[in-house]
C-alpha cells in the first residue's frame, strides 16, 4: 500500500491509501492474456497454411481426375475452380 496526495496542490486535502495488489493482479492477468493471444494467433497461422495446402492438393487431384476421365466439361470445371480460365 502507498499513500498518495488527493490534491498535490492542496496538502490539506489529505491523503489517499492506494492498494497496489489489485493493480498488480490486473497487470498479471493482462500479461497472461497477451501470451495466450499470441499462442492462439500462431496456432491459427499454422492451421491456415495447412488448410490452404490441403485445398491446393484437393484442387490438383480434381484436375488429375478430370484429365484421366477425358471429359472436357469436367476438365474445364476443374480448371476454372483452381483459377485457370474464365469458364467460357
Amino acid at each position: 500500500m502507498i499513500l498518495k496526495p488527493i490534491d498535490p496542490l492542496r496538502s490539506a486535502a489529505g491523503l489517499q491509501v492506494v492498494d497496489l495488489g489489485p493493480h498488480k493482479a490486473r497487470q498479471d492477468a493482462q500479461d497472461e492474456a497477451n501470451v495466450a493471444r499470441a499462442e492462439r494467433d500462431a496456432f491459427v497461422a499454422d492451421c491456415q497454411s495447412l488448410l490452404e495446402e490441403a485445398a491446393a492438393r484437393e484442387a490438383a487431384d480434381t484436375v488429375r481426375r478430370a484429365i484421366k476421365g477425358e471429359d472436357p466439361v469436367s476438365l474445364k470445371d476443374a480448371l476454372v475452380a483452381i483459377g485457370v480460365g474464365d469458364g467460357r
